[in-house]
């Protein structure tokens, strides 16, 4: 079972956004989305780790609790440890109780 004590890990989105200069040039900026902490670790079953080692170089399952009004997409880049990663799955819901969580899988 997860506790909020096991959320240990920094973490923060970013979403890309297009916006347009006085020129009438658009201008790519990565905009915060969301500060938060995680529980991150290695893949550890077999089949999703050999999956993943085949296509990505470093691929983690992340945990973070649930935030009224957001939801990790793969359209997101997360930052964690100065390092910048993809969300790759689309998030599952899982219910504890009172809390729930999102957990995804990133790689870089």
């Amino acid at each position: 079972m997860l506790k909020l004590g096991d959320l240990d890990q920094r973490i923060e989105f970013f979403e890309e956004q297009s916006t347009q200069d006085d020129s009438g040039n658009y201008v790519v900026t990565s905009v915060s989305v969301l500060k938060t902490f995680a529980k991150i670790e290695q893949l550890r079953q077999s089949r999703k780790l050999e999956d993943a080692q085949l296509k990505f170089p470093s691929t983690y399952n992340v945990t973070i609790l649930n935030r009224e009004g957001f939801f990790p997409n793969t359209n997101m880049v997360f930052k964690w440890r100065n390092d910048t990663y993809n969300v790759t799955s689309t998030p599952e819901i899982d219910d504890v109780r009172v809390q729930k969580f999102y957990s995804f899988i990133i790689s870089k």
